[in-house]
């Protein structure tokens, strides 16, 4: 008898890892024989990742079910007015409605809002579908008092404290310090099972084989250029980058910095990128269907994020083989980078790993001196300055495929595949 999972995750928009590694998953599954749902709580297009299985929005599911007619009206006015992150009042009722009307065997669920909502269904109406939760971010970075302290008090106290433990498995993306999850978080220890995101590696080599639209030809032209992937918010640090990169400039101004991606402070980095008069030499071109042709025509990567769980685009740049400097936050950057350091070892930055460069993190959350570059800042700069004037260094860490490879999609599928057969037997 074929098996029904259901995938939950937040949307299918482009750029989201816990999405494509959802898509990914869900259609080798299928193609093994289960019946596969995704249930996502924005928007309803999946236009973005092509997946095999049966896509639905909450606002098709909220019609989809017999909740009755006054219900139906008064959630379609809330999903109005709401933000996505109310959605824990009012989604465990409708995960627990789906399992039942799709007699779905497993659910399993991308970050820590999808993780509560399912979690909430679980406890609070009886939802005995087996869960797998997947912890997609550094918990601890991501939920401070000093951000919010509602979200410190939801997520940090009550989800991962109290709830994570009533998951039948738990799966970090990221290879953690475990005495953080197992003890400070308390939950069931043999219920802990870190894996890695998957790729295939082959489809992005060809990815990079087409060409970058015309119109940004020029910027990679007779030019040494640092790329940077990634949302433009607070955890993604790319303020430090534009810092850093000022002093870069100052010594060779020929030197580019492309960053692509969207997000809530573009604006305020586009002026602060016009305050260091970096207008030439800093290029924000939004959101690609296809990242690969501009990491394989850059230089070198340049990854900057604040706290992270496991980024994908550091795999990606490996595939491209093309240098990368990262910051060594938690997690994720020294796990796939450099594989010869324990997780929690002590290192002198910069660190010259067997894959790529680790400088200093950055733990401030607010770079209020523009002006003014911090320690990590400068290590950064002198970094970038180094890769460009070194070309034995640059072809050192030229060859992340063979690391890249690591991370294949076979390897990573089969670790997955064990686990649910484990649980459904």
């Amino acid at each position: 008898m074929s098996r029904n999972i259901l995938f939950i995750v937040r949307n299918f928009e482009k750029g989201g890892g816990e999405e494509r590694t959802a898509a990914e998953l869900g259609s080798k599954f299928h193609n093994k024989g289960y019946n596969i749902y995704y249930l996502s709580f924005l928007k309803p297009s999946i236009d973005t990742y092509k997946v095999k299985g049966k896509h639905f929005s909450l606002i098709e599911t909220v019609y989809r079910f017999d909740l009755g007619k006054g219900i139906k009206i008064v959630l379609k006015d809330i999903i109005k007015v709401i933000r996505f992150k109310f959605r824990i009042f009012t989604y465990p009722k409708i995960i627990k409605n789906f399992t039942k009307n799709y007699k779905i065997d497993l659910i399993i669920s991308f970050g820590e809002y999808n993780n509560l909502a399912c979690l909430l269904s679980k406890i609070i109406f009886k939802n005995n579908t087996k869960l797998i939760v997947s912890i997609r971010n550094n918990p601890d970075l991501m939920y401070t008092k000093d951000q919010s302290i509602l979200k410190y008090f939801i997520f940090k106290i009550i989800t991962i404290k109290y709830l994570y433990k009533k998951a039948d498995v738990i799966i970090p993306n990221f290879e953690a310090d475990f005495e953080n999850i197992l003890y400070n978080y308390n939950p069931n220890k043999n219920n802990v099972k870190s894996i890695f995101n998957l790729y295939n590696i082959n489809h992005c080599i060809k990815l990079s084989k087409e060409k970058i639209p015309f119109k940004y030809n020029e910027i990679f032209e007779n030019s040494f250029v640092f790329i940077n992937i990634g949302r433009i918010v607070e955890q993604k640090g790319q303020i430090h980058l534009i810092k850093s990169f000022k002093k870069v400039v100052d010594k060779n101004n020929k030197i580019k910095l492309v960053i692509l991606g969207e997000g809530s402070l573009k604006n305020d980095f586009e002026k602060l990128v016009k305050l260091l008069n970096l207008q030439t030499n800093i290029f924000f071109i939004g959101i690609q269907s296809n990242v690969f042709p501009f990491l394989k025509r850059s230089n070198c990567f340049i990854f900057t994020s604040l706290w992270e769980g496991f980024p994908n685009v550091i795999v990606e740049a490996l595939s491209m083989n093309i240098p990368i400097i990262s910051t060594d936050c938690k997690y994720g950057p020294r796990t796939i980078l450099c594989p010869e350091l324990d997780i929690s070892e002590k290192v002198n930055y910069p660190y010259f790993g067997k894959y790529g460069i680790l400088t200093k993190p950055f733990f401030n959350r607010k770079a209020l001196d523009y002006l003014k570059l911090s320690n990590g800042e400068k290590i950064l700069s002198n970094l970038m300055i180094k890769i460009i004037e070194d070309p034995h260094l640059k072809k050192k860490f030229s060859k992340g495929i063979i690391r890249a490879k690591d991370f294949s999609e076979e390897k990573i599928f089969h670790e997955w595949e064990k686990i649910i057969k484990q649980l459904l037997s």
